[in-house]
């Protein structure tokens, strides 16, 4: 089996990111954003806690000369599998490939020992880290390194470097925030991505504006008569069918007299038309409710209800709050559910996101606790009764309330699978979580966006790879390039 971790170097102090810890059936872990680090031996251990999102201190500069090379164990179990990889060098950002890569055939207890000559940079200081991609039978790239920061001072091009007390892991080329998109909006309450790269944006009040970059925002026609509005009520979450290129269908979740309602429509020209009820009078709190729609992977709708209010009503079988529901675009119940019970989760107090993650694909729910920090709960993994979550985390209090804020971040965007979520705590950016192939957290990351200004309240992303985050009033694009 091969490994995409880069392996710790001995000169450049890479390091595999450390499991985070997983959590039984009812009980609460915490997420912290960065693995604690393992004391070394003769040293104290680390202290029991420490602030979420204290910043690390900047990794001290390594002076070189440019005829350095890099040294790494590459974890594999035997030699034949380095057929497969190759590896990425990224320099302040910037990805290259590394050449002239050389491993020893010998396969020791880290795995085999690599090394290639640093990459050629200009003169002065630079950040740089790996990572290690397999092309086949599809194309993946693991986890990066710790970055390492270099000076390059009387050389000829080449750079090196190493950071003595390793950065939090994470990828480093992340999204950083261009310009505002546009403004104008009004209290959006959920954004999605159509495989054309529009989007559509949800407002409270019932109103949808579609948005397309070179065209700016346009208000979609949608005649939702039975809407109720006020007191923190309206248009609450949208879903876009994952056939949307051959149904042009739109799930829409808002408030009725009668409680919530779902509904389906068909995009075209710019109207949401041939509306359909697929479900009514789900119930919710009457102030502020918090529910999501989305379509799963087994293209059956999911839709999060907050518990009203009532916490005993989230482990109350016999009730549909605080509930995952899953049901046919039809309204009806799935056959593979027991007793013809639409719950596919219990336990959900405040979801403010639903996103699918791993292989399989596993349901994560982004969910507001009262009294408590925010939550990640890992939802079933099949029908047993009752549908409790797998695990749950805790998310660090500095987060605040979290908002409708979880994506999925595509390959092509060379970051990996991560679940991101946005706070209202007043630190702007976002808690990027990092999962391995089988759905198991592998790191945590603040990133921050201090080109975004005020809260985000949602985020998708769009087929070319790139996040949008909107705010009560605008909407930005973040992309791996800042602009």
């Amino acid at each position: 089996m091969t490994s995409l971790l880069v392996g710790s170097l001995s000169l450049t102090a890479f390091a595999q990111p450390k499991q985070a810890p997983t959590g039984r059936d009812g009980e609460s872990t915490p997420l912290p954003p960065t693995p604690p680090e393992e004391p070394q031996p003769g040293e104290p251990p680390p202290p029991a806690e420490e602030p979420p999102f204290e910043e690390p201190a900047p990794p001290p500069e390594i002076v070189v000369r440019g005829s350095e090379r890099l040294v790494w164990d590459q974890p594999v179990a035997a030699y034949e599998a380095l057929a497969g990889l190759t590896f990425r060098i990224y320099v302040d950002g910037g990805p290259r490939l590394l050449d002239g890569v050389s491993c020893a055939r010998t396969v020791g207890p880290s795995g085999v020992e690599c090394q290639a000559p640093l990459p050629r940079v200009s003169p002065g200081v630079h950040t740089l880290w790996m990572s290690a991609v397999i092309s086949a039978p599809e194309h993946y790239e693991g986890p990066y390194s710790w970055p390492i920061v270099v000076r390059l001072v009387d050389g000829d091009g080449g750079a090196a470097g190493m950071s003595v007390r390793p950065a939090p892991p994470g990828p480093s080329p992340w999204p950083l925030p261009r310009p505002v998109l546009t403004t104008g909006l009004d209290d959006p309450t959920d954004l999605a991505a159509l495989p054309d790269g529009s989007l559509l944006i949800a407002e409270r009040a019932g109103q949808i504006r579609w948005f397309r970059e070179g065209e700016g925002l346009r208000t979609v026609e949608m005649g939702v008569p039975d809407l109720v509005t006020g007191d923190g009520r309206g248009l609450l979450s949208l879903a876009v069918d994952r056939d949307f290129s051959t149904t042009r269908a739109v799930f829409a979740l808002y408030t009725t007299d009668t409680g919530l309602r779902a509904a389906r429509f068909v995009f075209a020209d710019g109207v949401l038309g041939q509306r359909a009820i697929v479900v009514d009078s789900l119930p919710a709190a009457a102030v502020r409710p918090q529910a999501r729609i989305r379509m799963g992977p087994d293209r059956t709708l999911y839709i999060a209800l907050d518990d009203g209010g009532a916490v005993d009503r989230a482990v109350d079988l016999g009730s549909l709050s605080g509930k995952v529901l899953r049901i046919n675009q039809d309204g009806m119940t799935p056959a593979d559910l027991p007793a013809g019970a639409p719950v596919h989760l219990s336990g959900v107090q405040g979801p403010t996101g639903l996103v699918w993650l791993g292989r399989p694909q596993t349901l994560w729910v982004t969910d507001n606790v009262e009294g408590a920090p925010p939550q990640l709960l890992r939802g079933p993994a099949d029908t047993a009764w009752p549908r409790a979550a797998l695990a749950r985390f805790e998310f660090p209090a500095e987060l605040g309330t979290t908002t409708a804020a979880a994506a999925v971040t595509p390959a092509r965007l060379e970051l990996g699978e991560s679940l991101l979520v946005a706070g209202s705590g007043g630190r702007t950016g976002l808690l990027r979580i990092a999962f391995g192939p089988g759905g198991d957290v592998l790191a945590t990351a603040w990133i921050a966006t201090d080109g975004i200004e005020g809260t985000i309240v949602a985020l998708a992303v769009a087929g070319d790879g790139a996040v949008y985050a909107c705010t009560a009033r605008a909407m930005w694009r973040l992309d791996a390039t800042g602009g």
